[in-house]
């Protein structure tokens, strides 16, 4: 399920704890602004599971406009103050079983006047559970 902001599957629960827009400055060498979701992950599974690969099985982003719906990037940028380190680091280390971290997940959006829909799914090409949106200001 997918419900208050909470995804259940079988091998891992995911609670969504926060998101922010980061704007692009001359630091972080944006060319559009980010989307970063913050996110508690449990292996709920008897083996060691990366967080953002569970993630990125798990859920979509998209943004639609008037002609189009677009399937959003990973968003990458130069994390000059290391704010988002220890997150993002996270979400690569393996987790083991019956443990929770937090980690976080980035997109980068393509369209600064439509929101993002977050979908959440079993799986790889699984059953979609659920949505959340996100607004861009």
């Amino acid at each position: 399920y997918f419900k208050d902001d909470t995804l259940k599957i079988n091998d891992a629960t995911i609670k969504l704890t926060g998101s922010e827009i980061i704007q692009p400055n001359e630091t972080n060498k944006l060319d559009n602004p980010i989307l970063a979701i913050k996110y508690d992950f449990t292996n709920t599974s008897d083996k060691n599971q990366k967080p953002s690969i569970v993630w990125i099985a798990c859920f979509d982003a998209t943004q639609e406009t008037n002609a189009t719906v677009d399937d959003l990037d990973v968003g990458l940028f130069y994390d000059k103050d290391k704010k988002y380190e220890t997150l993002k680091d996270m979400g690569d280390t393996d987790v083991k079983p019956d443990a929770t971290v937090q980690s976080i997940f980035f997109y980068e959006i393509k369209h600064t006047d439509s929101s993002v829909t977050l979908t959440a799914s079993q799986g790889m090409a699984g059953k979609e559970l659920g949505t959340k949106k996100y607004e861009i200001k």
